[in-house]
């Protein structure tokens, strides 16, 4: 705390030192949750220093957090700035998590696909012109299909309330396909898209054959330009170019499921470790000068460093950037974490949980000074392959540091691992032997240690494993797409919806949140949520105005999801008995327990690894579930009730 709360100074004394002072020392001792409880411990305190814009715009620069400009744009709006700082608080903490379903016409999924990539693209630095975009931007492209499209998902601030003293989440839009410009670049999959900048993506390696053959080396440069629109309310319309790049240097050999991560800080130099061809997998790196275009062959100790005493040869792993904020020397890293062997996905090789650090130069030009350190452009081992002694569900022993052999799951090959945040790390699906997950786990950088987020929703997605995915900034969003599933044996055509930070967005993402924040939104971030009741859920998001963002569902579309059942099975956990209680639930709240119980089964089914007999779930009725249990859909007769409920609360407003 400041070196003034242990002063002599009484507190009405503290509340006339100058908010310039109270701001530099906040900025430069409380983390987050003392943050917040300082500027609600006074009420003077509170309405000054906590409308400071510079404040909370400090904070998330000292934190790392996105500065999306369209919240720089003057005047500078505390409220904004606030939101996005406890936003990315909780993000930081990964407490609890929420997967929301996306299965909606608003929300529309490109086909089923896997071995594609899905990217997000920051905001533009400009919006003065209606071209730019406002928001984030999802990219979509490739995979084992036979769609060649580029696929565009953007994201805009919601704009159905005026109030200036309310945020409100981003809007998801509808995936739409852009022009192409020429030729389209040939079928592949396995590879790696990154971004360059907000409208160039680079495509490196993959297969371009079934039976991961014709492995490839190339480079194809995506460019997206948008257009103005002549209705403001529509989409932008945009382009897709794609040009192969010839490289000078040496090209390295070709690869699929490998990685593709930036040195340092400047989006310049880029290095590509592993991968599989159709004789095994391997560890070889390649490092590429994306300004100049040049394939770098680096000095013999760095490649030697590189190869000995490092991971084995492995794909479908994930490699994720560890910065300093200040320039100590030897922190600046890459983290290595997990991927499989073999040259297949699903009939060689063995997966591994490991962890791994490559320790970096604080600059390329420090290593081409021949400032070899013997601690730098080197491997060292983080944690061992937890396979090799799984910790036992009920060990609460070295959480941090050794994971279950299910947790395990979620490293293995073809996983997708991304950064939330300058110190955390999310992973989400993976493995496809002996059958993939759905788990979902976090990283710790500065501690080097595991978070397991509770997750709260009823609600899974399908287990899968070489999906794509994503995080956006602005929404606090994991966002997974496809896949593959082993146990069904087919690709996945859906859209997972991962939320960081459920407690501080309503379940609908055009709903408004107010922003009367304090440090209970941090300390309470593990409480449950309090069911409404019908009549708040109307005045909440189910009045007349809001009808149409509610999936009706009548009793026959849920019998044609669930497809046939054993109805001579009469136990009391069977489908067919909990189906019946399901439909003839006697209220609308009832019938959520039910739709809810009966996803608890499915969870505990995903959890055993197999199925139980007689309680095998189609997903499409699972994502009719989760839409009940969620308030996005309801049976044709739950309607009615609702309606009325939306009038008596409208009735007793006005009155």
């Amino acid at each position: 705390m400041l070196q003034y709360a242990q002063s002599e100074y009484t507190q009405s004394e503290l509340t006339l030192l100058p908010e310039e002072l109270w701001e530099r020392h906040v900025l430069t001792f409380l983390d987050a949750p003392d943050v917040l409880n300082f500027v609600s411990t006074d009420k003077e305190i509170a309405y000054g220093l906590s409308r400071r814009a510079t404040l909370w715009k400090g904070l998330l620069q000292r934190d790392g957090g996105v500065l999306d400009p369209i919240i720089l744009q003057p005047p500078l709006r505390w409220e904004m700035l606030k939101f996005h700082f406890v936003l990315q608080s909780q993000v930081r903490r990964l407490r609890t998590a929420e997967w929301r379903p996306t299965s909606s016409k608003r929300i529309n999924s490109p086909t089923s696909r896997e071995g594609h990539s899905l990217v997000c693209l920051p905001p533009p630095a400009s919006t003065a012109s209606n071209v730019a975009r406002s928001g984030e931007r999802l990219v979509l492209f490739g995979g084992f299909c036979d769609d060649d499209g580029i696929h565009i998902l953007d994201t805009m601030q919601s704009s159905s309330s005026s109030n200036k003293n309310v945020a409100q989440p981003p809007d998801l839009g509808v995936w739409r396909e852009s022009t192409m410009e020429g030729e389209p670049a040939p079928f592949c999959y396995g590879f790696s898209l990154t971004a360059l900048d907000g409208n160039r993506l680079l495509r490196f390696g993959g297969f371009r054959r079934a039976g991961y053959s014709a492995v490839c080396a190339d480079l194809w440069l995506l460019t997206l330009t948008d257009a103005p629109s002549n209705d403001p309310s529509q989409p932008l319309q945009t382009s897709a170019r794609w040009e192969m790049i010839t490289c000078n240097g040496r090209v390295p050999m070709g690869r699929g499921y490998h990685t593709a991560t930036f040195l340092w800080r400047e989006s310049r130099y880029l290095l590509f470790i592993g991968g599989m061809t159709s004789r095994g997998s391997h560890m070889d790196a390649a490092f590429l000068d994306t300004h100049t275009w040049t394939w770098i062959d680096l000095p013999k100790q760095y490649f030697l460093a590189l190869l000995s005493n490092g991971p084995s040869g492995r794909h479908g792993h994930s490699v994720l950037p560890h910065f300093t904020k200040k320039k100590v020397k030897h922190r600046n890293r890459l983290v290595l974490f997990g991927g499989g062997s073999g040259m297949d996905l699903l009939r060689s090789g063995v997966d591994n949980s490991e962890v791994w650090e490559l320790l970096l130069p604080n600059s390329f030009e420090e290593g081409n000074n021949g400032v070899i350190d013997p601690d730098v452009w080197k491997w060292k081992l983080v944690h061992r392959d937890s396979h090799m002694s799984p910790r036992q569900p009920d060990d609460q022993n070295d959480m941090g540091h050794r994971l279950s052999w299910e947790e395990c799951l979620c490293l293995g090959r073809c996983h997708i691992g991304v950064k939330i945040s300058p110190t955390n790390a999310l992973f989400f699906s993976g493995s496809g032997r002996p059958y993939p997950t759905n788990g979902v786990m976090g990283y710790n950088f500065e501690t080097d240690e595991w978070m397991r987020p509770n997750i709260t929703s009823p609600f899974k997605p399908r287990a899968r494993f070489t999906a794509a995915g994503a995080y956006m900034c602005r929404g606090g969003w994991f966002i997974a797409h496809g896949g593959y599933s082993s146990l069904a044996s087919n690709s996945i055509n859906d859209m997972c919806l991962l939320d960081l930070a459920p407690q501080l967005k309503a379940d609908n993402e055009l709903r408004q949140y107010p922003l009367a924040f304090s440090a209970e939104a941090l300390q309470n971030i593990d409480e449950e949520p309090q069911d409404p009741s019908p009549q708040e859920q109307a005045r909440l998001g189910f009045g007349d105005d809001h009808f149409m963002h509610v999936t009706v569902l009548s009793v026959e579309t849920l019998r044609d999801a669930l497809g046939p059942v054993d109805e001579e099975d009469d136990g009391p956990e069977s489908l067919h008995v909990l189906f019946n209680l399901l439909i003839n639930a006697p209220t609308p709240e009832y019938r959520r327990v039910m739709a809810l119980h009966i996803l608890g089964q499915e969870r505990d089914i995903q959890r055993r690894g197999r199925p139980r007999e007689g309680l095998t779930i189609p997903h499409d009725f699972i994502m009719m579930l989760a839409s009940i249990v969620e308030g996005r859909g309801m049976l044709s007769q739950d309607m009615e009730t609702f309606r009325n409920a939306a009038l008596l609360e409208t009735g007793n407003q006005q009155s």
